[in-house]
């Protein structure tokens, strides 16, 4: 609709409202106000028609949904964003998963990359009197192990992966001060007297058969399980506060002369013997 056709509407209105209210015998007041009641109507509906036209510019040139300036979404455009907002949701979890899958893809090839030797006692001690064990090498020793060393050497280390199909015997050795995390073992493990051992790894939370660490002096890390079918052996462990909070063993647990052992496990199974003798900071 065009100016003129609206200013040819206003005129036709008034004429139709003065004619209307003659007719009628109505008042020249009454009559004058009615017609410029309809003459404002008029033009406000003009002016609506304009901002209407403006509006609907609007909206083509910026690919929007307004209505007097507010703008509004259409049931079409709530879909398409419930659908965005879906799709931006299994992205995420496919990007999740395929980071998982990557991770679980890195640990085996990094596994699989690790070669396997098979060593005597022999050969494996003399890898470690010249320091030249090799951590990607996974050593596989199917004899018991002596590692009686009193030398003090600051060199001494062993490999991270090493798997020992008998007993393990490191009495009184100075120069061991951790043991590596893959470390297997499945006979007896006595490590009585390495003063300068500070922790146990986790793998050492099932025990084939038994371990002794006697007079270990400077021990403060042991896994939060420990389980022997024989015995545990922490006697005259003098740096131990917190030890394994549940222990399972087959005979005998000992805790004799922990003077700084401040608990004891939560939970205790032992089949014979529970000897804390000496453990003045235990209350209860």
């Amino acid at each position: 609709m065009d100016s003129k056709s609206i200013n040819f509407s206003i005129m036709a209105l008034c004429s139709y409202t003065w004619n209307r209210n003659r007719f009628h015998k109505k008042s020249t007041a009454m009559n004058v106000a009615m017609c410029v009641k309809s003459l404002i109507c008029a033009l406000f509906c003009n002016r609506k028609v304009q901002l209407s036209k403006v509006e609907s510019i609007y909206n083509e040139n910026n690919n929007c949904n307004t209505i007097f300036g507010k703008e509004y979404k259409t049931y079409k455009d709530r879909i398409n964003q419930r659908k965005t907002e879906e799709q931006l949701n299994t992205e995420k979890k496919l990007n999740t998963e395929k980071q998982h899958i990557v991770e679980k893809q890195d640990n085996s090839t990094h596994q699989s990359t690790l070669k396997v030797q098979y060593i005597s006692a022999n050969e494996f001690n003399k890898l470690i009197d010249n320091q030249t064990a090799e951590d990607d090498i996974h050593y596989i020793i199917e004899e018991n192990i002596r590692l009686h060393r009193v030398y003090g050497s600051k060199e001494f280390k062993l490999p991270e992966h090493l798997t020992i199909l008998g007993s393990f015997d490191a009495t009184g050795n100075l120069d061991l001060e951790h043991l590596p995390e893959d470390f297997t073992i499945t006979g007896f493990i006595d490590l009585s007297g390495c003063s300068n051992l500070t922790g146990i790894p986790d793998s050492f939370n099932k025990i084939n058969q038994a371990i002794d660490l006697s007079n270990c002096t400077a021990l403060t890390k042991v896994p939060e399980t420990m389980t022997a079918k024989l015995s545990i052996n922490f006697s005259g462990c003098t740096s131990l506060k917190n030890p394994p909070l549940k222990i399972s063993v087959g005979t005998t647990l000992f805790f004799r002369n922990c003077i700084n052992l401040e608990r004891l496990p939560r939970e205790i199974n032992a089949l014979t013997i529970v000897d804390c003798t000496n453990c003045p900071k235990i209350k209860s």
